[in-house]
């Protein structure tokens, strides 16, 4: 890394005066985060479902994406694609 990005990363991390205290920052955003529609585009809920059938209605041991963590984390609008890998096609199924 140059020494200029790293001097201006430096500086990124020293307090400012006057600046807000971290709890300030941490409930405005949650305040911001909870008036929003938050979207997650990229879900990989579906493959992993191929690999492994699980009940994502309820909260998993594994794994990272269950309906109770979308909750938790205010997840508004998850999106989830349905992939065909383009195998299938090549043996005369779904393209």
């Amino acid at each position: 890394m140059k020494k200029g990005a790293l001097g201006f990363l430096a500086l990124l991390l020293v307090p400012c005066p006057g600046a807000p205290a971290a709890e300030d920052l941490k409930a405005r955003a949650a305040r911001l985060q909870r008036s929003a529609i938050v979207v997650d585009t990229h879900e990989d809920v579906p493959e992993q479902l191929e690999k492994e059938w699980v009940d994502i209605g309820v909260r998993q041991k594994t794994g990272h994406v269950d309906i109770p963590r979308w909750k938790e984390g205010g997840m508004t609008a998850p999106f989830l694609a349905a992939y065909v890998s383009s195998g299938y096609a090549a043996s005369g199924g779904a393209a």
